[in-house]
This record gives structure tokens, sequence and C-alpha cells, in this order.
């Protein structure tokens, strides 16, 4: 495969992906048809022959063929011709459970408080499977959630269906969810303290020896210059003076 067809074929896989089938690969567009870069780039890193692929890869692209068919602004790509792209629809006949992959760290907190997504579209799947796949682009180990639809509808929520298997809500209380219970946390333990020494027991007619004195005496190093002159080395010294003194008058 030469440098020019590299791109080329690329820039053909991306015209699928992105004008005619993006549910296929569990992407969803907006309403012009843009999808985020770093969610198609997880996407593609699922298929075979196509993980290679960096956002270097989509510039080549666009920079290298007269006729890319991909558009690039800032964060978000789409195909150019988007003619063959459907747009959500109103879901009709719903299965009775749908499903939806979160973080781990969110476990605790969506049973408790249902889901409610940032960007204010949540993408659900009919195929537990496929929403494994989904969560996995955000957790190594999503969990996995039940939707029960029909709860779901007593909730007054609405689903649009994006391709075969996809469905798009704003958000869902926890009253609709079900799966696995949250992890216990378990509790510190309590760093416990040193116990103290208890004093000893004096009894009548005793009294305790305090060595601390004793102890201190002979720890305190001696100061240098003041070693004490051993008695020998005073007794030469006065022997050598006399010597001298001595040799002095036999020779005046």
């Amino acid at each position: 495969m030469t440098r020019m067809q590299a791109p080329a074929k690329l820039a053909k896989f991306l015209h699928y992906v992105l004008g005619h089938s993006p549910a296929e690969f569990g992407l969803v567009t907006d309403g012009s048809g843009f999808v985020k870069i770093k969610e198609l780039l997880k996407a593609l890193h699922e298929e075979d022959g196509w993980r290679h692929v960096r956002r270097a890869h989509l510039d080549e692209i666009v920079m290298s063929l007269p006729r890319p068919g991909i558009e690039l602004q800032e964060d978000v790509i789409r195909a150019t011709d988007r003619s063959r792209l459907q747009a959500p629809r109103p879901a009709r006949d719903l299965p009775k459970l749908l499903y939806v992959g979160i973080r781990r760290r969110a476990h605790s907190h969506v049973l408790e408080r249902g889901l409610s997504p940032a960007g204010g579209r949540l993408v659900l799947s009919s195929d537990r499977d496929f929403a494994l796949r989904m969560g996995r682009r955000m957790d190594q180990q999503p969990v996995i959630l039940t939707v029960n639809v029909q709860k779901a509808g007593d909730c007054n929520i609405r689903f649009a269906r994006f391709g075969e298997a996809l469905f798009i809500t704003e958000a869902l209380p926890s009253d609709c969810l079900s799966g696995p219970p949250p992890p216990k946390t378990r509790p510190q333990a309590k760093r416990s303290e040193p116990a103290a020494t208890p004093a000893p027991e004096r009894k009548p007619g005793t009294f305790l020896l305090d060595w601390s004195a004793d102890e201190e005496k002979h720890s305190t190093p001696r100061r240098k210059g003041h070693k004490k002159e051993p008695a020998w080395k005073k007794d030469l010294k006065h022997l050598k003076k006399r010597k001298k003194k001595f040799d002095k008058n036999q020779l005046s």
C-alpha cells in the first residue's frame, strides 16, 4: 500500500462510519451530523485494522486528498455527504429492557439518584453485549445497568431510536434502574495509641532509686583538652628537670 492509498482507504471507511451507519459502531451524531473525534477514535480502535488511527491520520486525510469526504472542526468530525444518514426518530415498539454501561465510581450515586449525563443525552442499547462494548470506552470494567422501559414510561420518559439497537433519552430516574449492588466500603481502622508504661508499685517502707543522674554523669562526654595526666608522666618530667639542673651545676 502506497502512502496515498493509506489515507484514501481510511477516508472511505470513515465515509461509511459517519455518513451511513454510525449506530453500527455505537456512535450517535448531533443535529448537524457531528460526532466527537475522541469518541470516533475509541470506536475505530475496536475494529481490526484501524487500531492505529490517531488524530494526525484524520488531519492527513484532509490535507492530502482532494476530496477527503470528512470535515473537521476543532474536536468534532462529520461526513461531507450525509444524504444516507438517518436522524433519530421517535421509538415505537420498544423492547421491555434496555441496557447502559456506567463507570464503577458512579455506581452508588446512579443507583441512588438516577442517570443524568452532563451532555444531556443518554445512549442505551437493546443488546447487553453492545452496551458493555460502549461502556468499556469510558471504564475497562463498566457496571451494566438494566432499564425497565415500562417504569420509564410511567415516569414520562421518552426515547428516540437511532439505528437498530441504540436508543436515546435525556435522563433516567433511579426507580427505572436495576443492577448489581455497589461494593461495600470498608471502614478505616482507627490507629491505636501506644499504651503508657504503668508506674511501678511502691510498697510501704521502700524507696525507688533514681538512676537518671548517674546515667547522665557517665554519658556526658569529656571535653577535649582537659584529660588528666598520669602520675608516671609527672614523675618523669620532674626527674628530667632535676637532671638538667644537676648537669648545669657541674659545668659551672
